[in-house]
């Protein structure tokens, strides 16, 4: 980078988001010390006033029965109850498939690191799927009753590779499961628009409402929503999926990330949903904990905002004198 360009006020404010999104995933990349400790599935984990019970093989629909699947079960989150008493949040959530191929994690076994931003459960070893190595890691926050998924794809392979990533599982609002808001102020589910939606069991009221986080504004969107809560899916109103799709050159790697946030009333889950407006938002909640500025950069569904170009104090001065100047001149010249 040349002097002109390091020292340019307009450059200076193009770069800021970049450098603050890397300086805040450093900073947080701190909190989460690599394979602090080997621990077996399943795992209970409580935090943000979330208890979470994580399995292997415990997702299967409607992962298992979409287009290609091999019928296999996934890891994920088998149930979710928050402390004020609401239980069932999940019957078996947050799982992955690559192309059709439920993601469980190697010898039954994570990374489990506790700090004081929450619990991270990572994937100690990557799978390799079709020549894709996989990884799905946890964070369980401990200031908000969120947890993070964070899927990593990397094609080892020296050719192109184009890999379907199924994500989502089965709700805990069974046959009354209703979609209560959306980020687009309805509850009719849309799956080019809604970044957000807050599910709930509808009339019997007694599980969390749920708001699931699919994908940040000018992030990557889903190529298709097969299964959406509240309508039909192989006689199931009560699951989710979304499929991405992402285009691998050879020894590339992209990530997805994806929220779920538990409330004990809709109103609750209105207020918090401003947290998930894009990275700067995210990070200042502290939910970009403990990843690094080149995985916030990969995550194909997050995408960095710009800000707003504000010319510097001084260069604002100097605009003035100019026109001042400008006008001086007019004024000396009508002169008879």
């Amino acid at each position: 980078m040349n002097t002109n360009l390091k020292n340019s006020a307009f450059d200076k404010l193009k770069l800021a988001p970049i450098a603050l999104a890397a300086g805040a995933g450093m900073m947080l990349a701190a909190a989460a010390p690599g394979q602090a400790a080997v621990v077996s599935l399943g795992q209970t984990v409580i935090q943000g006033g979330v208890t979470y019970y994580i399995y292997n093989s415990t997702v299967s629909s409607p992962l298992d029965q979409l287009p290609g699947a091999t019928g296999n079960s996934a890891y994920g989150i088998s149930e979710a109850t928050t402390v004020g008493g609401r239980s069932d949040a999940f019957d078996s959530f947050a799982g992955i498939a690559v192309n059709g191929v439920s993601f469980n994690q190697p010898n039954d076994e994570v990374d489990l690191t506790t700090t004081a931003a929450g619990t991270f459960l990572n994937t100690i070893s990557p799978v390799s799927i079709g020549g894709i190595n996989t990884s799905l890691d946890y964070f369980m926050s401990a200031s908000s009753p969120t947890v993070r998924v964070f899927g990593t794809f990397t094609n080892t392979t020296g050719n192109p590779l184009s890999a379907e990533i199924a994500y989502g599982g089965d709700l805990g609002c069974d046959d009354d499961c209703t979609i209560e808001d959306s980020s687009t102020g309805d509850n009719a589910f849309q799956s080019a628009l809604d970044r957000w939606f807050i599910t709930s069991d509808g009339p019997v009221d007694s599980d969390p409402f749920l708001t699931f986080v699919r994908f940040g504004p000018g992030g990557q969107l889903a190529s298709s929503t097969p299964a959406v809560p509240s309508e039909d899916f192989n006689n199931f109103v009560d699951v989710f999926a979304d499929t991405w799709t992402l285009n691998l050159a050879p020894g590339e790697t992209q990530s997805l990330m994806w929220f779920a946030n538990f409330n004990d009333s809709l109103a609750a889950a209105q207020a918090g949903t401003p947290v998930f407006n894009d990275l700067s938002t995210l990070g200042a909640a502290g939910l970009l904990a403990g990843l690094s500025p080149t995985q916030i950069a990969g995550t194909a569904n997050w995408e960095q905002q710009p800000v707003a170009t504000t010319p510097e104090p001084s260069s604002l001065i100097g605009l003035g004198s100019l026109l001042g100047f400008g006008l001086l001149s007019k004024i000396k010249r009508r002169k008879p």
